[in-house]
């Protein structure tokens, strides 16, 4: 079938940086939280959104892409996620599982940790090599060994979902308190307290050993190691939409999210997470953002996954917003 890459035609595959409205002829779409992610014509053909390839987009590159992932079976890839995602079928989650975790588990930690202004000295900017992908090297917890409880007992390896008190010495979301998912040791490791409600525990991990060689047999690997885990996060339905070819909806529903696993994720989030408060105890740490810390104190650096990467040295800094950390003197290093 022809692809098209920013342009469409009835019959062609086709790849946009902005899908526009229904036109004539689809007869079907789909969208994930109001936000339409591609549809299909009725003589054959689907057209996405190429936004999610920013590592590939010239096209040149991107066709590249789409001949290496054809040469593997993944074809109409939405993301870099579907890549691994579409070699690799993980256990499912247990629904009860999905549904007790989906509404509470939180993002990447992000945050100031001083106040605005200048702040002199020698400042250092790290970020964790690979920090989603290590996060993987551990294993997972085996969901065919899922088991919903109510009778929360801190003895068994599980995810619960707490009434956690303010505490502003540990990492995000739990410094501000509120009702969050932890896991048995995020709660001595940040020495969090308050009521648990309920949770979902586990038997044993399973090795991740397959996801890990899956991951890194293609050659923008690093691409997929950032987004493979979203999947997993996504715990809102797709919604599809029918039409009549002439822009008229004929029908709706819903799929479920069947890759959803909010356990997994937190898993992960929460390991990153770790890392980065581990650099707080080190020094002064100004930002947190993601996987990378600007810190006034030197880290040890490797080059492997999970081992701290020097971006760069400043000499004194000026804090304006999360988002903007400037050098108030020479930038005394920048990583190529």
């Amino acid at each position: 079938m022809p692809l098209l890459l920013d342009s469409l035609a009835p019959g062609c595959d086709s790849y946009l940086w902005t899908l526009p409205p229904i036109q004539p002829e689809v007869v079907q779409a789909w969208s994930y939280k109001g936000t339409m992610r591609s549809f299909k014509w009725g003589s054959g053909g689907v057209v996405k959104s190429r936004s999610a390839f920013g590592a590939h987009r010239t096209p040149e590159a991107f066709y590249d892409l789409l001949e290496q992932g054809a040469s593997r079976g993944v074809y109409r890839p939405s993301s870099y996620a579907s890549f691994f995602h579409n070699r690799y079928h993980a256990p499912a989650a247990s629904g009860p599982a999905r549904r007790a975790m989906a509404w509470v588990v939180p993002g990447g930690w992000e945050a100031l940790l001083i106040p605005k202004g200048n702040h002199s000295g020698h400042w250092y900017r790290y970020d964790i090599r690979s920090a989603y992908l290590w996060a993987l090297f551990a294993g997972l917890p085996d969901p065919k060994s899922y088991q919903y409880t109510e009778r929360v007992s801190l003895t068994r390896d599980g995810c619960y979902v707490m009434d956690v008190r303010r505490n502003p010495a540990a990492p995000y979301p739990y410094s501000a308190g509120g009702v969050w998912p932890v896991l048995r040791d995020e709660i001595d490791l940040y020495g969090l307290t308050g009521k648990l409600r309920y949770g979902i525990t586990w038997r044993q991990n399973m090795p991740s050993d397959d996801m890990v060689k899956e991951i890194m047999s293609w050659p923008f690997w690093k691409e997929i190691a950032r987004a493979y885990w979203g999947q997993w996060l996504a715990t809102a339905p797709t919604d599809c939409t029918s039409y009549d070819g002439k822009c008229n909806r004929t029908n709706r529903w819903q799929l479920p999210p069947m890759r959803a696993n909010p356990i997994w994720a937190h898993v992960i989030l929460s390991r990153v997470r770790a890392r980065l408060f581990e650099a707080t105890r080190l020094g002064r740490v100004a930002r947190v953002y993601v996987d990378n810390v600007i810190i006034d104190s030197p880290l040890p650096t490797g080059d492997n996954p999970g081992a701290w990467r020097l971006e760069a040295e400043y000499d004194g800094i000026k804090v304006e917003h999360l988002h903007r950390i400037t050098s108030l003197g020479v930038v005394l290093y920048a990583a190529a």
